[in-house]
């Protein structure tokens, strides 16, 4: 993984909190792809850097790769990523040949009764369109009760009262959130 550009500090901090050999290039890698992404597994032992005889087999690559970075982004970071076999892509002898890989958010960060408002707002407030939208979004759930109160406080401003759900108001309002949270 080259770290030297296209990186936001923030984005470095959490590799660098990222403990284990391959939980920093996953992350990256689900961080890069908003699609699901297939690919052969050895390709993705390939991205991962594995070499030699190192996690030769599914098992183990699930194992020893998947399961345990999965694990380490879980804890560290808002994000998480989920995987399984294309279907038809085994060979006879059962090896694996592709695997459909894709991240998002790890909504377990945020209490079960502020999920749908933390949902909602990143919607509302469009937040989700912006260039960064993938760290910005991973911030509001990792801080979801300071970005709340700061909702709260900007909604209350007078140009931002009785605003209907399809006011275009609503991207300033996320836009205020942003240039408060020093993100924007």
């Amino acid at each position: 993984m080259n770290l030297s550009n296209g990186y936001t500090p923030q984005f470095l901090n959490k590799c660098l909190q990222l403990k284990g050999k391959y939980a920093p290039a996953l992350y990256d890698f689900i961080c890069k792809y908003d699609q699901p992404k297939i690919l052969s597994w050895y390709d993705l032992r390939i991205y991962l850097d594995i070499k030699g005889t190192e996690y030769t087999d599914w098992q183990s690559f699930k194992k020893g790769v998947l399961a345990r970075s999965k694990a380490q982004i879980e804890k560290v970071t808002a994000r998480t990523f989920h995987y399984k076999v294309v279907k038809g892509e085994r060979t006879e002898d059962l090896q694996i040949k592709k695997i459909k890989i894709w991240g998002g958010f790890n909504e377990k960060v945020v209490p079960k009764e502020d999920r749908e408002t933390v949902k909602n707002m990143i919607y509302r407030l469009e937040l989700h369109t912006h260039k960064q939208s993938n760290y910005i979004q991973e911030f509001v759930y990792e801080n979801y009760e300071e970005v709340i109160a700061l909702y709260n406080e900007v909604v209350k401003y007078p140009d931002y009262q009785n605003m209907q759900s399809n006011d275009k108001r609503w991207k300033d309002v996320g836009l205020t959130i942003l240039k408060r949270l020093k993100l924007g």
